[in-house]
């Protein structure tokens, strides 16, 4: 081969599509990042980084079952892709909660009617943001497990039908 000839080589396999779908992922703009991966995945099915990048297009605009699907090509075609365990794992639970949401939304009543008496009340109390404590930075934890959190400010969330506030760090072992 022609040393001048192996210059050109990276430029001729350069696939315009997959650049312009990666200029469009950064711009945020996710269907037409798809749309230029999938032609990309048209022109050369066995690119591994179309489809990856076609995931992650369609991950943005969640669109699970289209992630999934490319995701799936680039474990036949790269399995040691990094990060792709962790990526494929979530697109499917999604595309297994959106079946479980159409699945609720298809059994949910059409319509509600209410057994109250006329002119009856609903008590509401609600309060902002919680947070019952943290370790970052440096934070603060309550010393007791947060059983006593609310001992001081229970009477005044006591007595309504509904209290209800913002729980902004949930406390966990984990």
């Amino acid at each position: 081969m022609p040393p001048f000839l192996s210059l050109l080589l990276p430029i001729a396999l350069a696939n315009p599509d997959y650049d312009a779908g990666v200029a469009l992922l950064k711009e945020k703009n996710s269907a037409d990042a798809a749309a230029a991966f999938e032609r990309c995945v048209a022109a050369e099915p066995q690119n591994a980084d179309c489809h990856w990048e076609a995931g992650w297009a369609y991950w943005v605009g969640a669109r699970w079952d289209k992630a999934v699907s490319h995701w799936e090509q680039v474990e036949k075609l790269d399995p040691a892709r990094k990060g792709l365990p962790d990526a494929l794992a979530q697109a499917r639970d999604n595309v297994a909660l959106d079946a479980m949401l159409v699945k609720g939304r298809a059994s949910a009543a059409k319509t509600y009617q209410s057994s109250a008496p006329k002119g009856a009340t609903l008590h509401l109390r609600g309060v902002g943001d919680l947070m019952i404590g943290t370790t970052f930075p440096d934070g603060y934890l309550q010393p007791d497990d947060a059983k006593g959190t609310f001992t001081n400010v229970a009477d005044w969330l006591q007595g309504a039908d509904l209290t209800f506030g913002n729980l902004e760090g949930p406390l966990c072992d984990t």
